[in-house]
């Protein structure tokens, strides 16, 4: 017959250190709550962004179907249109640009800014 008082004791001791370190919990709640926070913060300018991006994209693929149409001057009006988009999108980018430095979502807001530059050359 297994002795469950005496697991329970033994579970007990081997995780008390681990929760009784409050300055560690904190300190993790903490980083947690800045990553959270800085979460919502990209998904609300993702989300202003949306919007534009459409935009953009539906001039995008009106060029390229002006180009495989040969009307030069209806792509040409499409590309521009298609540019100032991405302008738009990047001066609205620059509100998530500062995020780059932080570990973890930095790596994304930077591939973000990469895509906008490559489209605006």
């Amino acid at each position: 017959m297994v002795n469950f008082s005496s697991l329970k004791a033994n579970l007990q001791a081997k995780l008390s250190p681990i929760f009784k370190n409050r300055k560690l919990w904190l300190v993790l709640a903490g980083i947690l709550a800045v990553y959270l926070i800085l979460s919502l913060y990209l998904l609300i300018v993702g989300l202003s962004l949306k919007g534009t991006m459409a935009k953009t994209i539906t001039a995008v693929r009106a060029g390229g179907a002006a180009i495989q149409a040969k009307d030069l001057a209806g792509a040409e009006s499409q590309l521009n249109e298609a540019k100032n988009g991405l302008k738009s999108i990047s001066g609205r980018y620059r509100l998530v640009d500062w995020i780059r430095f932080v570990p973890l979502l930095g790596g994304y807001v930077a591939d973000g800014l990469h895509g906008i530059n490559a489209g605006l050359t």
